[in-house]
């Protein structure tokens, strides 16, 4: 500013009076735009530091959502710690540090913990602006970003009128990086029941959660959660055409089958031991019925159940199971897929102590799923994704699913596998 009067001073002196009468009047006026440009810089810069900084830090804010499980003070730590970092170079700086250089940071998290809004302030002493507008300190800057995405499925409950996942009699469910999710809008459409333990990502129901003061669930269950689109809504079926078996019954006997249309049900009984080569295999009109001590094992295989007289799958307590899903063709990544257009709800059911290998996806669409055996359950497979209208777990089962998807070449079929995107929402 001396620099800019001694110039105008020595103009001044080199000409007539009139104008520099008129100039000297002017004067002020020219000094007040440069400081107020000036102002207007400085302020603009400090505004674009800010926004800068209060992005990064809802940005960061919002990836640690997942992470956070329900846990706001998680979330409000991650972005302070990366707001104060941006502004002081110290991710440590406390209130004190920060009111020291006039600034304040402000963390909201947002939309049912799904997004971040930040808010930055920091106060400076313009030159000339405060004498027109003593709005224009402090400068604020608000940031927001949100979490697009979805955690990895290990159980989703379709049903929306009715108790869609349920446990009673200490059983026990545990999805390994995955979420259980119900779509049920009733009170109790997640109900734990009696010593029953749920562990989870995430535990999500639409409506409701009812949990039995002897039940342990983490996290705690989230409720007036939005409803999961079924995942597998417009999987094509398998091709379910003309009949190769009728009525076939397999009773103590060791064979290898091969995959086709199995009118009439396929049974497994006694202490047979089938072995099934890689394909689809049909049910129907009949049910899957697996009993007595007998055993059943195959990789690369998928059930599909159909037909106006189809029935409900029953692998029984003392059998032994061993399947994998198909890893290419229509069944790709499905172990057992049910009709959408069934006309009865089939309540299939897994009782069997020896069912720790089912790797893939169990989809029942119009169905339930009851698991009421005694040893755990898909514990050794890499990964097991139950989506069915409900599922039930009965009388102590222990029922493990895990989302180890890098371990294994059987795809796991969209939907099932979460997605995850951080974005600005300013």
């Amino acid at each position: 500013m001396g620099k800019v009067g001694g110039i105008i001073s020595a103009w001044l002196g080199r000409i007539d009076g009139g104008i520099a009468v008129s100039l000297a009047l002017a004067l002020p006026v020219l000094l007040c735009l440069v400081g107020l440009t000036s102002d207007y810089a400085m302020m603009s810069k400090l505004r674009s530091e800010l926004q800068q900084a209060a992005d990064a830090a809802a940005m960061a804010g919002a990836r640690e959502i997942p992470l956070a499980m329900s846990n706001t003070k998680q979330v409000a730590a991650a972005v302070r710690s990366y707001a104060s970092y941006e502004l002081t170079a110290d991710s440590a700086a406390t209130d004190a540090t920060l009111a020291s250089g006039n600034l304040s940071i402000k963390v909201d998290v947002v939309d049912d913990f799904s997004a971040v809004k930040v808010t930055i302030s920091q106060a400076w002493t313009p030159f000339f602006m405060h004498f027109f507008n003593q709005g224009v300190t402090p400068v604020a800057v608000t940031s927001q970003a949100r979490f697009v995405g979805r955690n990895n499925v290990c159980v989703l409950g379709l049903a929306g009128g009715t108790t869609s996942v349920y446990l009673d009699k200490s059983s026990r469910l545990t999805g390994n990086n995955c979420g259980v999710f119900s779509n049920s809008t009733q009170s109790d459409g997640l109900k734990i029941d009696q010593s029953a333990v749920v562990k989870a990502k995430i535990i999500c129901s639409s409506g409701g959660a009812s949990v039995s003061g002897s039940a342990a669930v983490s996290p705690a269950a989230i409720t007036d959660c939005p409803a999961v689109e079924d995942p597998l809504a417009k999987r094509a079926a398998p091709n379910a055409g003309s009949c190769d078996h009728t009525d076939t019954v397999f009773d103590s006997v060791t064979k290898t089958i091969d995959p086709g249309i199995y009118c009439g049900g396929l049974k497994v009984a006694g202490s047979a031991n089938i072995t099934l080569n890689p394909g689809i295999y049909v049910i129907k009109n009949g049910a899957l019925l697996v009993t007595g001590t007998s055993t059943i094992s195959g990789t690369g295989v998928g059930f599909y159940i159909t037909g106006a007289k189809a029935g409900a799958t029953v692998l029984s307590q003392k059998t032994h199971i061993s399947l994998t899903a198909p890893k290419a063709g229509p069944m790709a990544g499905l172990l057992l897929f049910e009709d959408r257009t069934l006309g009865s709800k089939l309540k299939h059911k897994i009782s069997s102590d020896d069912a720790r290998v089912l790797l893939g996806t169990i989809y029942l669409p119009v169905g339930s799923l009851i698991i009421d055996a005694k040893e755990p359950v898909a514990d050794q497979s890499a990964y097991t994704a139950i989506v069915a209208q409900s599922l039930e777990l009965n009388m102590g089962p222990n029922l493990i699913l895990n989302a180890d998807y890098d371990m294994t070449d059987v795809p796991v079929p969209a939907g099932i596998a979460g997605s995850s995107q951080v974005v600005l929402s300013n």
